[in-house]
């Protein structure tokens, strides 16, 4: 299974929530009404991000960040999205129109980050919110040890009744590459820079109810994670098309 995420930054506050609004009612339409992506995808959702300013204090890393949005591209293989992207049809339509959108409200180019995914646990009827936290290993640390860490902390969590009370689904994307499909063919001048190791997702009913655990978290989080690099985000979903029940 092919999955990415593009996480895009808006560094003017101003225009924060009319360039989310354009993305999910205007860009999102452009690309589900066009052939190049009909069948492609099993998933396909962007997470609205809440305003920095709007953020509970009770995140789990709270470096502050511009990141407005997370489009979420899953398919069956890398080789559908690649087709998808050198259509003539995404060339003449949605590449401009992606384009359009760098050019009127993004200071940066989007990241493109693929991942291999871990689901950790999932109940049915997710949360009305998800929580993204964006894991930037510490400097000291491989990428493999990252790596077998965040497996055993999602061993742990999935015993963790508890947790799985607060939580209603949890994912754990594993980051192995510094290449992506997106920003190969051109997306949006997308970077694929190495900003994250991991980036974990948690479904919940209220952001609040994870903050009881943050402390421990941290805890186990120490030998691993840089705290200063890495930054979490509440988002709401906007579901174009999904394989979760």
């Amino acid at each position: 299974m092919f999955k990415d995420y593009i996480v895009v930054s808006v560094g003017n506050q101003d225009r924060f929530v009319e360039m989310q609004d354009y993305a999910i009612n205007n860009h999102a339409q452009t690309v589900m009404s066009h052939r190049p992506f009909k069948g492609v995808f099993r998933r396909f959702i962007i997470s609205r991000v809440a305003q920095p300013a709007t953020l509970p204090a009770q995140l789990l890393y709270n470096r502050p960040t511009e990141v407005a949005l997370v489009v979420e591209h899953t398919c069956d293989d890398a080789a559908l999205f690649r087709e998808a992207l050198e259509d003539e049809e995404y060339k003449a339509v949605i590449g401009p129109d992606e384009e359009y959108m760098a050019r009127q409200f993004l200071d940066t180019p989007p990241v493109a980050v693929e991942m291999d995914e871990k689901v950790i646990f999932s109940e049915s009827g997710a949360g009305q919110y998800r929580v993204f936290d964006f894991l930037k290993r510490r400097s000291d640390v491989s990428p493999a040890d990252f790596s077998d860490w965040l497996a055993r902390e999602g061993v742990l969590l999935a015993d963790l009744a508890e947790f799985r009370a607060a939580a209603s689904r949890r994912v754990h994307n594993h980051i192995g590459t510094d290449t992506a499909v997106y920003a190969e063919s051109g997306g949006a001048e997308a970077s694929t820079g190495r900003e994250y190791d991991g980036i974990v997702e948690t479904w919940v009913s209220s952001p609040d109810e994870l903050s009881r655990f943050h402390s421990e978290m941290r805890r186990r989080h120490a030998d691993y994670v840089d705290p200063e690099a890495s930054f979490s985000v509440v988002a709401t979903e906007n579901v174009f098309v999904t394989d979760q029940t």
